[in-house]
């Protein structure tokens, strides 16, 4: 009799085309039969596996991969995954406000797509040096991977759609560029520098993205990187943030003070953001000359490889921003690695007569005077006195009356 149910078992596991597998993740239901099987031990959870490799095709993402913070934020809006039990909360940006969305959490989770059953499983494991990783798998029967190719694209497509009125900053997370917010795309009349140096930007940017075909043909890599020198508080962020609008592409910011990095994962990043626009803030309190100030394992020989070696990203537009260029050895700000330099100095007397004209329009009376004051000051120092007269001329008439009233109810 036990023999007969063998064999009745094994019939059944034929004659419906699935492996034990299947057959206890049809009974438990879904992610639970999953999870159950992971509990099985011995030669029969090694035969479990094998028979799962041969009916299902799993997709593993890991969270140093841009990938897994995409697959995320798209599991974050699906119906199974804000039902289950078993969820973490992630944030994310959305016209300057941050939200709080509901993404897997360990365990198993089951979702359909396009009629088709994906188990989803979530583990988040220490590794070396007490770096937290995460891992995210998506399987689905073998037979349906061009569904799970048609899933993992719409997830890119998603992700790359381009907001014409936003630009997506990234910031390196667990060694992979993660979107931090959106901000409003800065056009270039909002950029207010001495002389015709806005203009000489964007038509350098421009004519460097339509050379490509050019640089292909002659076998020229197509790069092509900017040196913003000056003293703080004169917009170099926002110049960066500009060119970006002007390109339509996101800014990947990278702070090379950060204790963590090294020549490998600044390679890997810097080969990751391709066909976009790269800032590295400060360059100059990472290295003075050759010399190594911070406390990083990052060498100037890994940074320059970075920049410009056989890993490097092509199409890609890396602004480099300085508080002392006189402390930058040659080779970094070299033509193919700096092929532009600007010095961003103080505000001159036009340019702090035409923030106030933005401020103020058409009181020249008041934009000549404050340029004669404050000429030479930074254009932050700037914006904050015109914040400041702003608020003033909106501030309605106070009342003298009641506050001699006032007075002297107080000194009665």
């Amino acid at each position: 009799m036990r023999r007969a149910g063998r064999e009745g078992s094994r019939r059944g596991c034929r004659r419906g085309g699935h492996d034990v597998n299947s057959l206890i993740t049809g009974l438990v239901g879904g992610a639970a039969g999953v999870g159950l099987l992971n509990h099985v031990s011995g030669g029969t959870r090694s035969l479990f596996a094998a028979a799962r490799r041969s009916l299902y095709v799993e997709c593993v993402l890991d969270n140093e991969e841009t990938a897994y913070h995409w697959a995320m934020r798209w599991l974050s809006e699906r119906p199974e995954v804000r039902q289950s039990g078993a969820v973490r909360a992630i944030c994310v940006w959305a016209n300057d406000d941050m939200l709080v969305e509901l993404a897997p959490g360990d365990g198993d989770h089951l979702i359909r797509y396009n009629g088709r059953r994906f188990w989803i499983s979530h583990a988040t494991h220490d590794s070396e040096m007490n770096v937290r990783r995460r891992t995210l798998r998506l399987r689905c029967a073998k037979r349906h991977r061009p569904v799970l190719v048609e899933l993992l694209q719409e997830i890119a497509a998603r992700e790359r759609q381009p907001d014409p009125t936003r630009t997506k900053i990234y910031v390196p997370e667990n060694g992979a560029w993660r979107v931090h917010t959106q901000k409003p795309m800065r056009t270039p009349d909002s950029i207010i520098l001495d002389g015709g140096m806005v203009d000489d930007m964007i038509q350098a940017v421009t004519e460097f993205v339509g050379s490509e075909a050019r640089c292909r043909a002659r076998g020229i890599p197509h790069r092509f990187g900017i040196l913003l020198a000056g003293p703080p508080g004169n917009g170099k962020s926002s110049i960066a943030l500009m060119v970006a609008g002007a390109l339509g592409r996101g800014l990947h910011v990278l702070g090379l003070g950060d204790q963590f990095l090294d020549d490998a994962k600044v390679t890997l990043l810097m080969g990751e953001a391709k066909r976009d626009v790269v800032l590295l803030e400060d360059v100059d309190t990472v290295f003075h000359g050759r010399d190594r100030v911070s406390e990083n394992k990052l060498t100037l020989a890994g940074l320059l490889g970075a920049i410009d070696g056989p890993l490097a990203a092509e199409g890609r537009v890396l602004i480099m921003t300085t508080n002392h260029p006189e402390r930058l050895d040659p080779a970094l700000v070299r033509p193919g690695r700096a092929d532009r330099r600007y010095h961003i100095g103080d505000a001159t007397s036009d340019q702090a007569r035409r923030m106030a004209l933005r401020f103020f329009p058409g009181d020249d009376l008041f934009a000549g005077s404050f340029a004669r004051e404050w000429t030479g000051k930074s254009m932050a120092a700037l914006q904050c006195a015109l914040m400041e007269q702003s608020a003033e001329r909106d501030r309605p008439a106070r009342a003298t009356k009641p506050r001699r009233l006032l007075e002297m109810q107080v000194t009665a």
